[in-house]
């Protein structure tokens, strides 16, 4: 309640004075200036994870059933970083068997999006950084930082939009958002990430720190660019960008059916659904072999999920798991989930399934 009562005071103070949150930021932003808001705590106020400790699920009580969790999978490393966590710390950066990747979520537009933490330098060397939290917000949703550069990516825009980086875009990795419970049937062996954060107590996240807004469709703090009425604002839908075009899938789309085939800038993509078990995901209709598939009606069990004309069958992540074209997996979309409002305010142009 604390925090929501911080939010609610800095944003009244936004509105009351002419300072400019991006003044400490040099050079010009790749966004509007005056779109550009102070959260409220101020940068490092929201405390950013790196290698955080982790337990096994049945160690992990403090997550019920039905709390959303987010999903990273590195051959047989498999990590689930809960919403209760990154509620409170917005971004984690960790090493998954050297695979050194950033989870970034927003409570305020609901987005959880995964990039490298390794990018590439105009004279072609890779360099490694970790990233934390600004401060700063744009169409109410989270401008990271690096700490390599004191460059600024607004997450939602997936780009560098100020600082020596302006301009980048980062290598994005797949995540899967679902419940706890569909997560440990799926993945029974995955690590959590602990509540043992050494930041916080562990009763801190048992808590939510924004009343009623995951509800509230009425209930913005910061302004939008885009305020889009088709459907309900907090409204949880699949936002997938291919080619300049977007479209958008809702969870009702999976109440009879499991996977849609369907076209996104053209290209073929198919996006696997469970409004049950809470989860959509979406990839390429295209291995990384090259070979285009189409898909079959399939039962689903364990980590087995669908199946494709050839034999093949597909774990969750579009990794084949068994058949003649074991170890290849689909082509990766930009995807991901988020409150509508927020998928609209950054692309006014989209379609909805």
């Amino acid at each position: 309640m604390f925090r929501i009562l911080l939010f609610l005071s800095m944003y009244i103070v936004l509105f009351s004075c002419s300072d400019d949150p991006t003044a400490n930021v040099t050079g010009e932003w790749l966004i509007p200036k005056n779109q550009v808001f102070d959260g409220g705590p101020g940068k490092d106020g929201i405390p950013a994870l790196t290698n955080p400790q982790f337990i096994t699920i049945a160690e992990a009580d403090f997550i019920t059933d039905n709390d959303l969790v987010v999903i990273f999978k590195n051959a047989n490393d498999i990590r689930i970083y809960a919403h209760r966590i990154l509620d409170w710390h917005e971004i984690i950066n960790d090493d998954v068997s050297g695979n050194k990747i950033t989870v970034s979520y927003c409570p305020l537009t609901g987005s959880t999006i995964g990039l490298s933490r390794v990018f590439t330098k105009a004279d072609s060397s890779l360099k490694e950084t970790t990233f934390g939290v600004s401060g700063l917000l744009f169409n109410s949703n989270l401008i990271l930082y690096d700490r390599y550069t004191d460059s600024y990516w607004s997450q939602m825009l997936n780009q560098c939009v100020a600082g020596e980086l302006k301009g980048t875009k980062p290598n994005n990795i797949t995540l899967l958002e679902t419940t706890s419970k569909t997560a440990r049937t799926m993945f029974p062996e995955a690590k959590v990430v602990s509540n043992a954060t050494g930041v916080y107590g562990k009763s801190q996240y048992q808590s939510y720190p924004y009343g009623d807004y995951r509800s509230n469709n009425s209930y913005l703090i910061f302004p939008i660019q885009n305020d889009d009425s088709r459907l309900p604002r907090k409204e949880r839908v699949l936002g997938v960008k291919m080619n300049g075009k977007n479209k958008a899938y809702r969870f009702a789309d999976f109440t009879d059916q499991f996977i849609l085939t369907d076209f996104v800038g053209g290209e073929s993509i198919i996006v696997i659904g469970n409004s049950q078990k809470n989860y959509m995901i979406a990839f390429k209709s295209q291995l990384t072999n090259g070979k285009t598939v189409s898909f079959v009606e399939f039962e689903s069990t364990g980590d087995k999920i669908f199946k494709d004309t050839f034999g093949n069958i597909y774990n969750i992540f579009g990794e084949v798991i068994d058949g003649s074209d074991i170890g290849e997996h689909l082509k990766p979309t930009y995807s991901y989930i988020s409150f509508w409002f927020a998928w609209a305010a950054f692309n006014p142009e989209t379609e909805i399934y």
